[in-house]
């Protein structure tokens, strides 16, 4: 990617595409070793991947889940998960049977434009008077 800092790439391109549910065993490898966990989120631009020890934010990866294998850069990391964005995005038929794999009723985590930038959502419980 160019020379634009990994956390305001990823924040810009987050809700640019449809994220699907996903459960699926996958690994990280980087230069450091490979960081075994689970895909539980995939998008054409990112996934989100959970399991102990990851890599720092802005390393370089490859993310291998299945007979896939797509280099990745890790965007974030918090609380034994990470969000990686791909160099290139991934077609949308891939990211579908993977979500699919999981159960055919799977539904879209969000869709293109669900979240406006810059606004929170309420929580439960509360109203708008609170």
């Amino acid at each position: 990617m160019a020379s634009v800092p990994v956390a305001n790439s990823f924040q810009t391109d987050r809700r640019s595409v449809r994220r699907w549910l996903v459960d699926c065993p996958a690994s990280l490898r980087t230069t450091a070793g490979t960081h075994h966990g689970r895909l539980t989120d995939l998008s054409e631009k990112g996934a989100r991947f959970e399991g102990p020890g990851l890599p720092p934010e802005g390393a370089d990866a490859m993310l291998d889940w299945g007979l896939n294998e797509v280099f990745c850069r890790i965007a974030w990391r918090k609380d034994g998960a990470c969000g990686v964005y791909f160099e290139q995005p991934i077609p949308t038929y891939l990211v579908e049977e993977t979500a699919h794999g999981v159960e055919e009723s799977s539904m879209p985590v969000a869709q293109c434009g669900n979240i406006p930038l810059g606004q929170k959502r309420a929580r439960l419980g509360t109203s708008s008077t609170d």
